[in-house]
């Protein structure tokens, strides 16, 4: 079922605005090294799967894939925080930035320490999210189930304005925000 993968938002946000704020972010290539600590590198690829592990390997270089962490302070990445909290309860959200470069495959992977996401498209035209266990789907304002194997391939430069939910499972946020 596609509801066990991502669930579908209407949530009013100015596309506007937040592609505004995205000009101004700093960005820095999204590597597993600045995510995580060395232990913790040890133990994600030493404890999975070689063939995740090797597609892993992927967030470790100048891959095309850039983070922009930066964000509080502005008006409208606070209005979409508090909202979110306000559906979901005092859980710990991370506003980000994320570009995938034209013709850049972010191969398969769950994402490191975010449980789910609220996913807003900024780009026209972009592609699916792919999960291995159920094939495309397409979204523009969406909560993602980030702990399910997914990957993303496009052939457009991707903008993606992203609420990480740190704290809170994908079924529990998912139900919370249907309410």
């Amino acid at each position: 079922m596609e509801s066990n993968f991502v669930t579908h938002l209407d949530i009013e946000y100015n596309e506007d605005v937040l592609l505004m704020i995205s000009d101004e972010v700093k960005y820095k290539p999204f590597t597993a090294k600045t995510r995580l600590t060395e232990e913790e590198m040890r133990d994600r690829f030493d404890k999975s799967d070689k063939k995740m592990a090797q597609k892993n390997f992927f967030f470790d270089d100048k891959n095309g894939w850039l983070i922009g962490e930066t964000v509080k302070g502005y008006e409208e990445v606070n209005r979409l925080v508090e909202y979110t909290k306000s559906k979901l309860g005092d859980v710990d959200i991370r506003p980000r930035f994320y570009v995938q470069k034209k013709d850049v495959f972010v191969p398969e992977h769950k994402d490191i320490g975010t449980e789910c996401a609220i996913n807003i498209l900024l780009s026209d035209d972009c592609a699916p999210i792919t999960y291995k266990d159920f094939g495309d789907i397409y979204y523009k304002c969406a909560l993602i189930n980030t702990q399910e194997t997914h990957c993303v391939n496009t052939d457009v430069e991707r903008i993606l304005f992203k609420l990480s939910i740190m704290d809170m499972k994908y079924e529990t946020a998912a139900s919370r925000l249907r309410n």
